[in-house]
């Protein structure tokens, strides 16, 4: 895909969202006067097939409301919930401030993703293609560097990093690789079969994060957090199973149905004293136990 029609489509819809309904001329005046364009209208069969490619591309349909000769998304509202569009439609925003507003670029601090820029077009294409592929990685935890062969199973964007996820063909486990320790990458000849039953979302469903542990499984969690924390959850849920079930005047109950790993008791030390884990019996006890091991260097 060319990134100039890429750019295109990204701000075909972004300037259709933001509009609820709008009229192709209103479209082609927008377009004439955003900094990017090269100051003609877009022929209406263009757009017609901008449409069209929108549509297989990123399954975002545009429709046209016939009375008015209005143009709108199909579903709006659900476009949170498609995770490609949704990043795509922030990514597209953030860098068309950016463009904007290139006499104060020194003031618009944005946060760098350096895994994404050697290897993830080319994994993308190992997807697309079902071929396997051969990476020499060196985690975090090895000194050296080894080789694993691998099916491409699908990849997800973390805490500004990207990873990779898929089974060994060794031992057809589904784990997960940073982008940015993989030192090299071959896309062999040899095709795989995706499973039809293997879905992303539902494979991480109890974990937070990336973090997926098959002997830790999701249970239910219930945390106490102040009136403060909740409002930060609720802007910025911890799962998608955040549900308060208590809720005062200074402090709130929520519940999550998650697994219990590092990545989790992490994110609650992040709140500090502002939240507590009230239930499961060892949930809390595990987490206490951390903390007495974290405080123990400064008794001494």
């Amino acid at each position: 895909m060319a990134q100039d029609n890429l750019r295109r489509y990204m701000w075909l819809v972004n300037t259709i969202y933001r509009a609820g309904h709008i009229t192709f001329s209103e479209i082609n005046r927008r377009w004439i006067e955003c900094p990017f364009s090269d100051g003609n209208p877009i022929p209406l069969r263009t757009f017609h097939n901008h449409r069209a490619a929108i549509l297989d591309n990123f399954d975002i349909n545009i429709c046209c409301y016939k009375p008015r000769n209005e143009y709108y998304i199909e579903n709006a509202d659900d476009l949170a919930s498609n995770s490609v569009a949704s990043w795509l439609l922030n990514s597209f925003a953030v860098s068309n401030i950016a463009f904007e507003n290139r006499e104060i670029r020194d003031r618009i601090l944005l946060e760098h993703i350096p895994s994404a820029q050697k290897h993830l077009d080319t994994i993308l294409q190992a997807l697309r293609e079902e071929r396997i592929i051969k990476i020499m990685y060196n985690a975090f935890d090895c000194d050296e560097a080894h080789p694993v062969t691998l099916k491409p199973y699908f990849v997800k964007c973390y805490e500004r990093r990207w990873y990779l996820f898929g089974p060994s063909v060794d031992d057809g486990i589904v784990k997960s690789y940073g982008l940015d320790r993989i030192l090299n990458l071959e896309v062999t000849d040899e095709h795989f079969v995706y499973p039809k039953d293997f879905v992303p979302t539902e494979y991480l469903l109890g974990a937070i994060g990336i973090s997926n542990y098959p002997n830790i499984p999701p249970r239910r969690i219930v945390i106490k957090c102040t009136e403060l924390q909740r409002r930060y959850l609720e802007a910025l849920p911890l799962h998608p199973s955040q549900k308060v079930e208590e809720q005062h005047e200074e402090w709130s109950l929520i519940s999550f149905f998650l697994a219990p790993t590092n990545e989790f008791y992490r994110r609650i030390l992040s709140h500090r004293e502002h939240m507590e884990i009230v239930s499961p019996p060892e949930v809390r006890a595990e987490f206490a136990n951390i903390l007495d091991i974290m405080l123990q260097p400064y008794y001494e």
